[in-house]
Order: structure tokens, then C-alpha cells, then sequence
């Protein structure tokens, strides 16, 4: 067999470069002296890699192939006529001579079969730049057959091979017909590589500018899909693909084919888009998306995107943060009740304007929230994505009890209790301490106990309220309207007074 053959099976069939094949080659005539030929030192180093080299028979190029006629060992297979039924992967790697080498996979089909197609170096670009889609039809030329790292057959394509994509004498109604069923959002698992999903555009985030760990720059865009049952998928364009987004409204129903799932920065299952990955606008303005409001009682930690409403309890003050950066960001909270629990909700830079705009005893709405824990337990934050909505006129008033303004037992206070009431006993009374606020003011601080007949808890008061309560005895009686309860870094509930809250001490 010529030397040249023989090189050329080795690299059809390894990602081994020209240049690193010729080195090899060299170095075992050298080690051989006079005892090898160029032929025999090429097949030293197809041994050496694994390569079966072998007499075939010449294919002739107008020979048609069917994937049931494949067997391994074949080095020139010419020509099969396929249809892809579902993309893989592209993959990057870097070889031993430290060169960059990409690969791709697909799944292709005829009538006789199916089979793994792995397309090498150049021939793999024709998927990383979103040539090949599922469901184009394929014209294969000179392919090689090996086993697969699972024992499976596998036809690969390389740096002399050929494909034509979708040649005008194949009809699509001549081959197998691949899966385009949508896949219900509940049933998405990380590591999908081939996934078809449907529903309706519920938020657009226009595409911004990030830096990657390496210092390049990337971009990035989302959308945020709902399908029938409710269900909530983010999807994700990288770089190139991020101008896509814009392309869609909310309300618009489109269909994704050929994404892969990965998993997010909260553990949910996300869709992205490759190049492969082909979207179809389904019906536009299609509907108004709605979810349905998660109630009080279902929120848990590390959840994203959803939607929740109820009554605000309790409206605290604004405060400044200091991010690692350096960057001044501020914060407020409110407190949302539903007459039986009660949760923190944490409003981020823009909006904490909403506190100028809320009292305890309105409506609010908020949509794309998510949930975190720190260490006063469970948060709901309105971050920039987030949608707040106060007093909406499709909230009826029944559906939240209204404030109550009744003293409550300490045995019945719970967590993250606000607008609350009681009516107990000052005891273990503290040493008032004065402190210094971010902002550079001063400010003081108490802490004591407050029992009735049916218990007792932690209590703290701050400001102005701290200062009278200095002045109290062990033993008198205190009337409170307007406290709330935290956990404390024990993990205990207590009882805050800020300066807003009303306090009587007999």
C-alpha cells in the first residue's frame, strides 16, 4: 500500500494533524535506521495509534450507499443519502501538539437505518456556523466507519470527505421524518443535547456586554417562555445569537428546535440556542401571557421567575450597601402577609422607589421575583427584572383579609410577622448602645425581653423608640402597635421597634 494512503487513513480516521503524522514518521525511520521503509514507519504509527490499516477496494465515487450496508473498517464510503434527525454537540479539544481541533455529531437516518455522523475539523463548520439544521437532508462523500466509544457504529467525515447540503434531487417525503413533537417544559432535564419546546414569550431581556473569567467579551440575552401547563423555561442566546431576542414580543408564540438544556445559576433547567438552532414565530401577539401567583405558603428557597401578590404588612426605611466593586446599591423592604403568613421582600436599586408609593394595607403584585435565603431566612427580591404593581384593579379586596390591629398572644407570633400588636411585660432589659448607620449617622439600640401569660421573645428597638424604652423599669407593662419579627442570628424569632412603630410604656 503507498505510503500516502496510508497517511491518509490514519488521519481520516484520528485527529492527528498532517504535521505531527510526518513527525511521527520520521522519528521511527530514525529509530529503525535502514530496517524501515516510508511505508512500513507509517504503518508503525498506525499501530502505535490504534488505526487498522488494510486493502480495500475502491469505492466508485457514483456508488450509493445505504447506512445498512455500513460495516467498520470502511475508508471511502460514497455517496449516502441521509436526513438528519437530531444535532449533538460541537466540540473544541486541543491535540497532543497543542493545535486547536473542533468536531461535530449528529444523528442522520435513511429508510435501512440510523447512525452517528461525526464531521472532523473543517467539515464540522458547517454546523458551528448553523449550515446544518435537523431535518436538511445530507449528501455524503468519502466517509470512514469506526466503533464508537460505546461499541457503536459511526460514520466519520474528514478533512477529504464531502457533504452537500440539502442537493436538489432529494425529496424530504423520501426519507425518515424527525421528531419535532414540543417537549412540556416539566419534562426538561439538564445535558439535553437535541430539544424542541414551545410556548409563549412572557419576558424579553434585551441583549448586554460581559466579560468572561479569560477577559474576552461575550454577550448575552434572554427570554422567559410559558407553555399550557403554566410552566416557565428561560432561554438563553450567546454572542452572535444575542441580537435574536429582540426579534421576539411578549405575547408572541414561538417554537425552539434544535436547543440544548443546561443548567442556570439557580439550579432550574435552562434552553439555549446554538447555531444550529432554528426558532419559528408560531403566531404573534398570540395571547397575554398570564402565570398564576404563587401563594405565600408554596414560596421556598432558590426559586426564579415567578409571580406572587398580597397585602403589604409593614414598609421599613432605605438603606445603602457597598457591592466588592466598590459600587454604592440601595435596598428596602416590605413585608407581605395573606391574613395567615408572612414573607420579606427585598426591592432592589430602581425599585425601591415603590416604598414612597405603598402603605401597610395595600395591594401589590410582583412578577419575576426570585427567592433567596441570608441569615434572616427566606427573601423575595424584585431585582431589574422584576415588575411591581400597586393597587392592580384585577386584585379584589377579599381575596387578603384586611390588617388586623388586635394585640396578639406571643405564642401565636411567627415568622416575619409585620403591622404587628401586643401587649406585654418589659423584662431583662439591656444597656442602651449607640451605633453608627452607613450613612454616617447615629443611631441607638436596646434589647430586652417581652413575656405575657403565654410566653416570652427576644425584642430589639431602635432610634427614638430605643431611648424611651432605656428609660423603662423591669416589669412594666409596654402596649406595641406596628413591630415586626425577624430571625435573629440564633435562629430565634424577635421582636423589631423602629421608630414607626407606636409604643406605650404604663
Amino acid at each position: 500500500m503507498k505510503p500516502e494512503l496510508i497517511k491518509k487513513i490514519i488521519i481520516e480516521q484520528t485527529s492527528i494533524s498532517r504535521e505531527e503524522l510526518e513527525k511521527r514518521i520520521q522519528e521511527k525511520k530514525e529509530l529503525l535506521g535502514n530496517l524501515a521503509t516510508e511505508e512500513g514507519a507509517a504503518v508503525l504509527v498506525a499501530v502505535d495509534l490504534g488505526v487498522e490499516v488494510r486493502e480495500v477496494e475502491e469505492e466508485k465515487p457514483e456508488k450509493k450507499v445505504m447506512i445498512r450496508d455500513l460495516k467498520e473498517g470502511m475508508t471511502s464510503v460514497s455517496a449516502l443519502d441521509a436526513v438528519v434527525m437530531e444535532i449533538l454537540r460541537v466540540k473544541r479539544f486541543g491535540r497532543r501538539d497543542g493545535s486547536p481541533g473542533q468536531m461535530a455529531s449528529m444523528r442522520i437516518a435513511d429508510n435501512t437505518g440510523e447512525i452517528r455522523l461525526v464531521l472532523w475539523e473543517e467539515q464540522s463548520e458547517a454546523v458551528e456556523k448553523g449550515k446544518i439544521h435537523k431535518g436538511d437532508l445530507l449528501r455524503i462523500f468519502r466517509g470512514f466507519t469506526r466503533k464508537g466509544l460505546y461499541g457503536d457504529l459511526e460514520l466519520h467525515v474528514g478533512r477529504l470527505g464531502k457533504i452537500i447540503v440539502n442537493p436538489p434531487d432529494l425529496k424530504p417525503e423520501n426519507f425518515p421524518k424527525p421528531p419535532m413533537e414540543s417537549m412540556p417544559f416539566t419534562e426538561l432535564e439538564v445535558g439535553m443535547p437535541d430539544v424542541t419546546v414551545e410556548g409563549v414569550v412572557i419576558e424579553v431581556s434585551p441583549a448586554r456586554a460581559f466579560a468572561r473569567p479569560n477577559g474576552s467579551q461575550g454577550r448575552i440575552a434572554t427570554l422567559r417562555l410559558t407553555d399550557e401547563e403554566e410552566a416557565i423555561v428561560r432561554v438563553v442566546f450567546w454572542d452572535e445569537q444575542a441580537p435574536k431576542a429582540s426579534r421576539y414580543s411578549v405575547g408572541d408564540r414561538i417554537q425552539i428546535i434544535s436547543g440544548y438544556t443546561r443548567e442556570g445559576t439557580t439550579g432550574e433547567v435552562e434552553v439555549h440556542v446554538g447555531k444550529a438552532t432554528q426558532i419559528k414565530t408560531l403566531e404573534k401577539a398570540y395571547a397575554k401571557p398570564t402565570t398564576r401567583p404563587v401563594p405565600l405558603s408554596e414560596i421556598r428557597h432558590r426559586m426564579d421567575s415567578f409571580d406572587v401578590q398580597g397585602r403589604v404588612a409593614e414598609v421599613t426605611p432605605l438603606r445603602l450597601f457597598t457591592l466588592p466593586s466598590g459600587k454604592t446599591g440601595v435596598v428596602a423592604d416590605i413585608y407581605l402577609t395573606d391574613g395567615e403568613n408572612w414573607v420579606r421582600v427585598s426591592l432592589w436599586d430602581k425599585h425601591t422607589e415603590t416604598i414612597g408609593k405603598v402603605k401597610p394595607g395595600d395591594l401589590i403584585r410582583i412578577r419575576n421575583a426570585y427567592t433567596r435565603e441570608d441569615q434572616y431566612g427566606l427573601t423575595i427580591n424584585a431585582g431589574r427584572r422584576a415588575i411591581i404593581e400597586v393597587n392592580p384593579p384585577d386584585i379584589p379586596e377579599r381575596l387578603f383579609p384586611p390588617l388586623s390591629t388586635e394585640p396578639k398572644a406571643i405564642k401565636e407570633i411567627k415568622s416575619h410577622m409585620t403591622g404587628l400588636a401586643l401587649e406585654a411585660t418589659i423584662q431583662d432589659l439591656g444597656e442602651l448602645k449607640e451605633f453608627q448607620r452607613q450613612n454616617g449617622s447615629v443611631s441607638s439600640v436596646i434589647r430586652f425581653q417581652l413575656v405575657d401569660e403565654t410566653g416570652s421573645i427576644p425584642a430589639v428597638a431602635w432610634g427614638e423608640n430605643a431611648e424611651k424604652i432605656s428609660k423603662a423599669q423591669n416589669g412594666q407593662k409596654i402596649s406595641i402597635k406596628g413591630a415586626y419579627v425577624k430571625i435573629s442570628a440564633k435562629g430565634e424569632n424577635e421582636v423589631h421597634i423602629e421608630n414607626n412603630t407606636q409604643i406605650q410604656i404604663e
